[in-house]
C-alpha cells in the first residue's frame, strides 16, 4: 500500500500526504496500539521518504515493530504542528494531501497552515484490493466467526435475553485469542426489524422466537462479518417464507457475480438482490447489499444502489440482503465473499438452511 500511495502522488498532484486516520496508521505500519479517540500519531509520506510522528509513550514500542518509517518523538519542545512544518519545509512540500474524514476542524486549522495548499487524498481506497497475505488474515477471522456461530448453537434456551448471548459470543472470540469486530448485534422477534438494533434485555421465548445475530471477529488487526437468524422453537410459515426469499436474493447476487465478467458493476449486484425481493411482494432493505471489509469492518467497495464502485479480483465484500417487518421480525443472511479471477469464494461457511434449535 505504501508503495501504491508514492507512485500516486503525482497523479493526485499532492507533493506529500498526511495519513491520520487509525485504520490507515495501522495498515501501513503494522501498529495498532495507537489510540482511536486521541491524536497519537501522524504518517507524512513523500516520493522517497516516509514518517511516523508519535510520543514517547510509543517510541520504544513502535521501534520493535516499524522499521521502514523514520521514527520522529514529539513533546513539549516539539510540537506535531513544529514536525510537520519542519518536514514540509525540508521536502519542499507546496500542496499537502489529506485524509479530511479524519482531522477534527481545529486540526485542520493547523495543517493549513504547514503548506501552502492542502487537498483531498482518500488514502484508505488504496486498501480496496486486498494482497493474499490479507485475505489469508480474513479467512482465520471468518474461520473464527463460523466457530463462534456453531458454539452459540449450542448456548440458545428460552428465558436468555439478548444481551447474555451477545457476551457468550464474544468471550467466546476472546477466548480463542480475537476481540469483535464491532459491538456484537442480537436481536429477538420484532427487534429483527431493525437493521441495526441495539442488543438489549429482551427474552427469549416463545412470543420472540427469531434469532438474528450479526457479529464478527478481528484476527491480526483484520475483520470478519456475518449475520445468520435462527428459530428458538419451529418457525412460522411467514417465517419461513420470508427467511427463503432472502436467502434466494442472497444467492442471486452470488451468482451473478459468479457468471459476470470483470470488473462487476457493484450497483447491477445490488439491483439483483433488491428486484427479487420486490417480486415477491415484499419491502426491499432500506441498506446497501454490501460493503468491503478488511482493517476495518465497513471499508470500500460499496454495494448499494448509488454505488459507482467496480468489483475487481482481491475485493472482500459482504453480501447482505434482507427483509424487515416492523413490530413482527426481520430476516438477513449476510456471509463475506473474496472476488478472484476465476469467480468468487465463500470466506464465512456457517449453514444458510433454516436452522430451528
Amino acid at each position: 500500500m505504501l508503495d501504491k500511495i508514492k507512485n500516486s502522488l503525482k497523479t493526485r498532484k499532492v507533493d506529500a500526504v498526511l495519513v491520520s486516520s487509525h485504520a490507515n496508521i495501522t495498515h501501513l505500519t503494522g501498529y495498532s496500539n495507537f489510540s482511536k479517540e486521541e491524536r497519537e500519531a501522524y504518517l507524512f509520506i513523500t516520493e522517497d521518504a516516509q514518517y511516523l510522528l508519535t510520543d514517547g509513550r510509543y517510541t520504544e514500542a513502535v521501534k520493535k515493530v516499524v522499521a521502514h518509517f523514520e521514527l520522529i518523538e514529539v513533546s513539549s519542545t516539539l510540537s506535531h504542528k513544529e514536525a510537520l512544518k519542519n518536514l514540509a519545509e525540508k521536502h519542499g512540500v507546496v500542496i499537502l494531501g489529506i485524509e479530511e474524514d479524519s482531522l477534527t476542524v481545529s486540526e485542520f486549522k493547523v495543517i493549513k497552515k504547514i503548506a501552502k495548499k492542502v487537498k483531498s487524498f482518500r488514502v484508505s481506497e488504496h486498501r480496496t484490493i486486498k494482497t493474499l497475505d490479507e485475505i489469508e488474515k480474513i479467512e482465520r477471522a471468518c474461520d473464527l466467526a463460523d466457530k463462534t456461530f456453531e458454539f452459540i448453537l449450542g448456548k440458545i434456551k428460552p428465558g436468555k435475553t439478548e444481551k447474555e448471548l451477545a457476551f457468550e459470543m464474544e468471550n467466546f472470540m476472546r477466548q480463542n485469542g480475537a476481540v469483535p469486530s464491532f459491538e456484537t448485534i442480537v436481536a429477538f422477534g420484532p427487534n429483527a426489524a431493525i437493521p441495526h438494533h441495539h442488543t438489549g434485555d429482551d427474552i427469549l421465548g416463545q412470543e420472540n422466537n427469531l434469532i438474528l445475530m450479526d457479529f464478527g471477529c478481528k484476527v491480526d488487526n483484520y475483520c470478519s462479518d456475518i449475520t445468520r437468524v435462527v428459530f428458538l422453537g419451529k418457525a412460522s410459515i411467514e417465517q419461513k417464507k420470508v427467511y427463503s426469499i432472502v436467502n434466494e436474493a442472497h444467492n442471486k447476487a452470488v451468482e451473478y457475480l459468479k457468471s459476470s465478467k470483470l470488473p462487476v458493476d457493484s450497483q447491477k449486484v445490488d439491483e439483483i438482490a433488491r428486484k427479487y425481493i420486490d417480486s415477491k411482494g415484499f419491502p426491499p432493505y432500506s441498506h446497501g447489499l454490501g460493503h468491503g471489509v478488511g482493517i476495518e469492518v465497513h471499508e470500500f467497495p460499496r454495494l448499494s444502489m448509488k454505488s459507482k464502485d467496480k468489483l475487481l479480483p482481491g475485493m472482500v465484500f459482504s453480501i447482505e440482503p434482507g427483509i424487515y417487518l416492523p413490530g413482527q421480525f426481520g430476516v438477513r443472511i449476510e456471509d463475506l465473499y473474496v472476488l478472484e479471477e476465476n469467480g468468487i469464494r465463500a470466506l464465512t461457511k456457517s449453514p444458510k438452511e433454516i436452522i430451528q434449535v
